[in-house]
């Protein structure tokens, strides 16, 4: 199967919501349903309030679409205030008050659809986020990238091997999110060497292009 990047917005520009809809219609994650949801019932709302961006990694096979994965990113604006001082230096360097309000880039979706996960690896899924990220800190800045996950020691391995640091207090202990989630944060400055991408996924603006 040929696996391309394309974002939502573009996928709409060329077939209009109900296509689109039917392609979405077979995303499938059972152990997230969260995930599932958001990109069956909101994806596209937020795509057209300029809310975020849902980027799609579609498999593509005798001319049939197919969502393998997605991701949304949004800016966001977050305080870094309870962490240590180790923590906020080594996260911002020097010259950032404890209360700052910072520019920052939300991973608010990570998900694979169960019927093709194994066409892509959890790493080159979040590889793939960070590219893009990247390539938005070139454009409007952002010192931070944080996403939000559950309690899961799975998840939490999973993303400290990546590089991405667990917000925690002067104590050690997890700062808890407003949605009652673990927050894990990474400096864009740090994502160069951290990313892991399948060079055979290639970047497609429009799919028939």
């Amino acid at each position: 199967m040929e696996l391309h990047v394309v974002q939502l917005c573009h996928l709409l520009e060329e077939f209009g919501d109900d296509i689109v809809k039917d392609i979405i219609a077979d995303f499938f994650c059972q152990k997230n349903k969260d995930v599932e949801e958001f990109l069956k019932d909101k994806a596209i709302k937020f795509e057209k309030h300029h809310k975020g961006r849902t980027f799609l990694v579609l498999g593509i096979n005798q001319d049939k679409l197919s969502i393998v994965a997605y991701f949304t990113l949004a800016t966001s604006l977050i305080k870094i205030d309870q962490a240590s001082g180790t923590q906020r230096r080594r996260m911002l360097g020097t010259g950032f008050e404890s209360d700052q309000q910072l520019s920052a880039i939300l991973i608010g979706q990570l998900g694979k659809n169960d019927i093709y996960k194994s066409f892509i690896s959890g790493k080159d899924l979040l590889g793939l986020a960070l590219d893009r990220v990247l390539q938005a800190n070139q454009l409007i800045g952002g010192r931070i990238v944080y996403l939000e996950c559950e309690d899961k020691q799975i998840l939490k391995d999973f993303y400290e091997d990546i590089g991405l640091i667990l917000y925690v207090d002067k104590d050690g202990e997890p700062v808890i999110s407003p949605t009652g989630l673990l927050t894990y944060l990474i400096s864009t400055k740090n994502i160069m060497s951290k990313i892991y991408i399948n060079e055979e996924i290639q970047e497609r603006e429009l799919v028939s292009a």
